[in-house]
């Protein structure tokens, strides 16, 4: 066990980004979102972490990327009762404040028809914390969609926490990571 006190100066929640393979072309894509995201076209990784961050300040706020344009995208969700129907009926409301759940519910499982079970599994995403590395694996043809997230707020894992629930799958990156094997303690009955 790590304990890590939360409003530590030095802790870091960095995002984790998804690279997604999936046959639903961007225009596909680009068509189902209006109804609960708005979609800026941006020109730059800069620009896009940039609005991202700034979007993300008061709504869902996801980055987008796809091996069909050359361009990106920030998609800002619209309201809070549009995206909660698309999550689950049991997933706890908190979670609708949490970009990777929206992500995962609303965009991959919703719009691209990606089941959980092939999230879960890691069969058609797969993750990565740098930004750069999951843009140049799309334009080089390895995935046809990276998703860019901001990072989760200590607050957001607490209030989960408070509430009794998990975080989504892959929502925080803690940095520094504990070492592995720092202590090692054997439990014998």
């Amino acid at each position: 066990m790590g304990l890590t006190a939360a409003d530590d100066p030095g802790l870091l929640l960095l995002p984790i980004h998804r690279l997604v393979e999936s046959s639903v072309p961007l225009e596909d894509v680009i068509r189902q979102l209006p109804p609960h995201f708005d979609v800026e076209p941006v020109f730059s990784l800069d620009q896009m972490l940039e609005l991202m961050a700034e979007r993300g300040k008061l709504v869902t706020a996801v980055g987008m990327v796809s091996a069909d344009s050359p361009d990106m995208y920030v998609l800002s969700g619209y309201g809070r009762d549009d995206i909660a129907s698309l999550l689950p009926p049991e997933a706890p409301p908190e979670w609708l404040n949490v970009d990777a759940a929206v992500l995962q519910y609303a965009i991959l499982m919703h719009v691209l028809a990606i089941k959980e079970a092939d999230i879960v599994a890691g069969e058609m995403v797969e993750y990565t914390e740098d930004a750069a590395k999951a843009v140049k694996a799309v334009r080089e043809g390895k995935f046809r969609y990276a998703f860019f997230l901001n990072p989760v707020r200590p607050a957001q894992v607490l209030d989960i926490a408070d509430s009794g629930q998990r975080m989504p799958q892959k929502s925080t990156y803690f940095y520094p990571k504990l070492p592995t094997g720092l202590v090692i303690r054997p439990f014998r009955y």
